[in-house]
């Protein structure tokens, strides 16, 4: 059957500082009592900061700052090094990862490979319930032969297991870890849980023992040392926030309205860029009147998607025909119209 899509684009308010893509924080220069810390709009409290559990965007956001993947998603949706410096494939029911040396969980606890081969097995057999527990379920086992290698057996083959232990999905834990551990959680990443209060706000702040290194501050600027996430589940009171300097970054929060209107705001910045989002419509084709292909492919000439995209979007959005982002690595080089 006929199905239109629409690819939006991502929008971020920032004001008075400069961030970097995907939260990889740089530094921030604000006019505000305290210029390294960073208040950023989140439309809803994550539902769990435990990476093993969190399935919305406001836990793979905050959790992908707290924890650390076995992998890491380039621009292009190509899987890089990130805990797992290399990988092999023996065979296609075998994966072996090995690990960077030197990283510590926040606790100051050596992150090994004992703490992976958890993760993993704790969505799985049943010492949790998740949700993420089908994205492993072709895993038969996973074994430790020293303390920087994790190897997993699956049942069958599996293309998305890589993919599934990436970032934003997936982040270490340390061994042991139970169910409510997102109450308290403790990764590797470059910041940590200082508070969390429900419906109010996430409170974070730098990690100066992170593996990664701690960045030096832009040229007249300063680190972000603190990033307070503020809920605030309504676009116009965020649009206000943002206008008035009690916030400073919104990312996809406010509409393509308020996002023109705020960008005459000279204390504000608008950025935006290809995203991966894809906003699409499908048919229930059971129905006595959509099973017939001709209404389905009706329907879609009948839709003005390039009208919808200039209007609406106020052209901030691509005709799509996949499903798939134009930049990823899988898409078809024709994909876009």
């Amino acid at each position: 059957g006929a199905m239109k899509l629409r690819r939006r684009w991502g929008t971020q308010l920032i004001g008075w500082f400069t961030l970097a893509a995907c939260f990889g924080m740089t530094g921030c220069h604000r006019r505000t009592q305290n210029p390294s810390s960073v208040v950023m709009i989140i439309e809803s409290s994550p539902n769990n900061l435990d990476l093993r559990q969190g399935t919305d965007a406001p836990s793979e956001r905050i959790g992908g700052l707290i924890f650390d993947a076995l992998v890491k998603k380039d621009e292009h949706y190509n899987l890089q090094p990130w805990l797992a410096t290399s990988w092999e494939q023996p065979d296609a029911l075998t994966w072996v990862f090995h690990l960077r040396d030197g990283v510590r969980f926040q606790d100051g606890r050596p992150l090994e490979a004992a703490d992976v081969a958890w993760t993993i097995r704790s969505m799985i057999d049943g010492t949790l319930v998740t949700a993420k527990g089908g994205a492993f379920a072709s895993v038969a086992r996973v074994d430790t032969p020293d303390r920087l290698t994790v190897v997993v057996h699956l049942k069958r083959p599996d293309a998305g297991l890589l993919f599934n232990l990436s970032d934003g999905l997936f982040g270490v834990v340390p061994r042991g870890s139970g169910k409510d551990f997102g109450l308290h959680p403790v990764g590797s990443g470059p910041f940590r849980l200082v508070s969390e209060v429900q419906d109010k706000d996430v409170i974070l702040e730098r990690n100066d023992a992170y593996w990664g290194g701690v960045p030096a501050p832009p040229a007249g600027g300063h680190r972000i040392e603190r990033v307070l996430f503020q809920v605030v589940p309504d676009a116009i009171t965020s649009a206000l926030e943002l206008k008035k300097g009690s916030a400073d970054v919104a990312s996809n929060v406010v509409t393509p309205d308020m996002a023109q209107e705020l960008e005459r705001s000279p204390n504000l910045r608008i950025q935006s860029g290809p995203g991966s989002p894809v906003v699409y419509m499908t048919f229930n084709v059971e129905d006595p009147l959509l099973k017939d292909e001709r209404v389905r492919q009706a329907i879609a000439c009948a839709l003005d998607r390039g009208a919808i995209v200039d209007a609406l979007w106020h052209g901030k959005a691509r005709l799509a025909n996949t499903l798939l982002p134009i930049r990823h690595w899988a898409a078809a080089s024709d994909a876009e119209l």
